[in-house]
């Protein structure tokens, strides 16, 4: 699943072209992509010629996220810039779903390389249909990057790690002051 608005940045065409390679090699492969945006309906338009109509689905703006994301078994992150931070990759790594991502701005540090999910280059189709293809043939591999990226989100990026964090930044800084 991938779940971002529908922007040339955010690596949809990578994905898609990605899809094209493996709807022969893993059999009932199916691909959600919500979100809303310019690209959308042209990105609609290219899955009849490229045989992805019932292997694709666009569902559009989902108004609960959350559902929709915890029924896909992998997060896709195919970006190709922008992503400062991405919170589609901390919400995947929540939900103890294995992340395959862009190795592009802040990713590679989110995403563990081969322990809470997988990098590709940026724009490299045929590395992210290796990468997917290598998850979707091996469940256990994709349970244990899911396990280890929902652990890894525990302790660093909840919203209690970031409380304590904050507090012990605060801490620190107003230990000098007087009381």
């Amino acid at each position: 699943g991938m779940i971002a608005r529908f922007d040339k940045v955010k690596g949809h065409e990578i994905l898609i072209d990605a899809i094209a390679r493996l709807k022969t090699k893993i059999p009932g492969l199916r691909v959600r992509c919500a979100g809303e945006g310019l690209l959308l309906e042209r990105l609609r338009w290219q899955l009849k010629p490229a045989g992805l109509e019932g292997v694709v689905e666009f569902p559009g703006r989902v108004v609960d996220k959350w559902p929709f994301m915890a029924a896909c078994r992998i997060g896709v992150v195919p970006s190709l810039g922008s992503e400062a931070v991405s919170r589609a990759a901390l919400e995947w790594m929540s939900l103890g779903r294995p992340v395959v991502a862009s190795r592009v701005g802040g990713l590679p540090d989110i995403v563990d390389d081969g322990v809470t999910g997988l990098l590709v280059p940026p724009g490299d189709s045929a590395a992210l249909s290796e990468a997917l293809s290598s998850l979707l043939l091996d469940p256990k591999k994709a349970e244990d990057l899911g396990r280890n990226g929902r652990a890894r989100w525990e302790s660093e990026f909840s919203l209690n790690t970031f409380y304590e964090e904050t507090q012990r930044v605060y801490d620190e800084a107003t230990a000098h002051l007087p009381s």
